[in-house]
């Protein structure tokens, strides 16, 4: 699902910018809110997204016929994670051998967020960490890079360098000295990696929103 990529210079390609607009709006949708007394507005979640209002209203327009939202909330989370897959920007990435991936997150002091089994490590302990999947800022791979290949091997590993929206470095969340992605993006990108990360999907799901999961996430 991912595109594999040299990750020293990095430009992305422009298709990408108007599904990265529509994923930042959609992470804050479908983020949990179990404390607010009222559903944050639209004009709310674009400025917090930092798109234009009528992308958020698209979006909101399109799950509206998905039957999946009302007025500004998320009614049927399932249905708009369908949507999401759907128009979902598969991430740049170079895979690495390294001897401690965490540790070398952790030294490296730059702006990350961990997802998939390193974040499901962290949040609920049901996938064994086979590979830290870590997205990065495009300004910084040549950094990683760098750090990485001091003591660690260029190709398929135990680590994996992503490159996507910075929006998802900007929305995750400090968790056990680990910075990892926000909720949203956690079980999209498990179902996306698919086997039995879309098992930890399900569970994570269930937990979020307090509901059972779609029987198809397309």
């Amino acid at each position: 699902m991912c595109r594999y990529i040299g990750m020293v210079h990095i430009v992305m390609p422009k298709t990408d910018r108007s599904g990265f607009l529509r994923e930042r709006i959609l992470r804050r949708l479908l983020e949990p809110q179990p404390h607010r007394k009222r559903p944050r507005s639209l004009y709310e979640v674009a400025k917090e997204a930092d798109v234009a209002y009528s992308w958020a209203y698209e979006v909101m327009k399109s799950l509206e016929a998905l039957k999946a939202a009302q007025g500004s909330r998320v009614t049927k989370p399932g249905r708009a994670y369908g949507y999401w897959l759907k128009h979902h920007v598969p991430p740049l990435f170079r895979d690495y051998q390294v001897p401690d991936p965490a540790g070398t997150i952790s030294e490296a002091g730059l702006p990350c967020a961990v997802t998939t089994y390193g974040a499901d490590q962290v949040i609920q302990r049901y996938l064994f960490p086979r590979r830290y999947d870590v997205y990065v800022r495009g300004d910084d791979a040549s950094a990683w890079h760098k750090r990485i290949m001091r003591r660690g091997f260029a190709g398929g590993g135990n680590m994996r360098l992503l490159l996507q929206d910075e929006d998802i470095i900007r929305t995750s969340e400090r968790r056990h000295g680990l910075s990892v992605v926000c909720l949203p993006q956690l079980i999209l990108d498990l179902v996306v990696e698919g086997g039995v990360c879309t098992e930890a999907a399900r569970v994570l799901f269930r937990r979020v929103y307090n509901a059972d999961p779609p029987v198809h996430w397309t």
